[in-house]
C-alpha cells in the first residue's frame, strides 16, 4: 500500500499520527520507496491483557537510506510506535531510532537517540552539533511543556547510546512535546544522511548488522509481540522488518 493512501484510527497520545507525520517527511526528503511486506505482517490483530490490539508495519528503502521502517501497535490504552532508519554506508550518517509508548492514559514514554557509525572524534562532534542546532533543550518548560527527562538509559541500550539520546516521559495534556523532540533527531539524521561528507567506519556494514543483532536479542517489545501475537508472527516480523537480518544492497 503506498504511503500516502494509508489510514489509521485515532489513539489516547496519538503517537501514531504523530510519528507518521515524521514518517512521511522522511519518505519524501529520503527519497524512500515502499518495500512490499507479506499481509500478515503488514497488518495483523491480536490480544494483550485481554485488550485487542492492531499491529502494523511498513518498510521502505531509497536513495538515502538503506533500510527503514515503522511499526505500530495499537489497542486500548497501549500504543507502541517504533520508527528506525538506517543509512546508506557510504554518508557516514548514524543509525536513527525513535520509539513512542504508552501503556496507561495518563503517561507516555519517548526514546530517540543517532546511533554513529563513524569513528573520528570530528565527525562525531559534527553530528552531535547538527543535532544540538535543532533539538530543543529538554529543562526548559516553554520549549517541551510537561516532557520530564528520565536519566540514564536502561542498561540494554546503553552500549549503542550517543551522548545525547532523548529519555523522557510526557503526560497526556502535552503529548506534542514528544512529536517536538523526536523531530529534531529525524531533521538532523536526514540533513547527515543527505550529507556525505562524513567518512563512515571502515566496518560500517557489520556494525549495522552488530546493531540489529543487539536489538533482536535484547528488545523488549520482541516479548510484548509475542505476547500478543503469537512466536510465529512476532518472529518473522522480527527477522524481516523490526531488526532484519538481511537488510537491502
Amino acid at each position: 500500500m503506498a504511503a500516502t493512501q494509508f489510514e489509521m484510527a485515532t489513539t489516547q497520545f496519538g503517537f501514531s499520527q504523530m510519528l507518521r507525520t515524521l514518517e512521511l517527511a522522511l519518505v519524501d526528503v529520503l527519497g524512500l520507496e515502499v518495500i512490499a511486506l507479506p499481509d500478515i505482517l503488514a497488518s495483523a490483530t491480536g490480544s494483550i491483557r485481554r485488550t485487542p490490539v492492531t499491529l502494523t508495519a511498513r518498510a521502505y528503502t531509497g536513495k538515502h537510506a538503506r533500510f527503514a521502517r515503522v511499526v505500530t501497535l495499537t489497542g486500548g490504552p497501549i500504543e507502541v510506535v517504533d520508527l528506525l532508519v538506517v543509512p546508506r554506508p557510504s554518508s557516514g550518517a548514524p543509525i536513527l531510532s525513535i520509539e513512542l509508548e504508552s501503556d496507561d492514559h495518563e503517561r507516555g514514554y519517548v526514546v530517540a537517540d543517532l546511533v554513529s557509525m563513524v569513528d573520528d572524534d570530528v565527525s562525531n562532534a559534527a553530528q552531535l552539533r547538527e543535532l544540538a542546532s535543532r533539538r530543543p533543550p529538554l529543562v526548559c518548560a516553554d520549549a517541551l511543556p510537561g516532557l520530564v527527562p528520565l536519566g540514564e538509559l536502561p542498561t540494554w541500550r546503553r552500549a549503542w547510546a550517543s551522548p545525547r539520546p532523548l529519555h523522557a516521559n510526557v503526560d497526556l495534556d502535552h503529548a506534542a512535546s514528544a512529536l517536538r523532540a523526536a523531530a529534531a533527531y529525524a531533521q538532523a539524521f536526514a540533513t547527515l544522511a543527505r550529507d556525505n561528507a562524513r567518512k563512515p567506519a571502515r566496518d560500517v556494514l557489520d556494525r549495522h548488522s552488530a546493531y540489529l543483532r543487539d536489538r533482536r536479542d535484547r528488545d523488549p517489545v520482541i516479548e510484548l509481540i509475542a505476547r500478543g501475537f503469537g512466536f510465529d508472527l512476532a518472529n518473522q516480523l522480527v527477522e524481516r522488518v523490526l531488526f532484519p537480518r538481511a537488510l537491502p544492497a
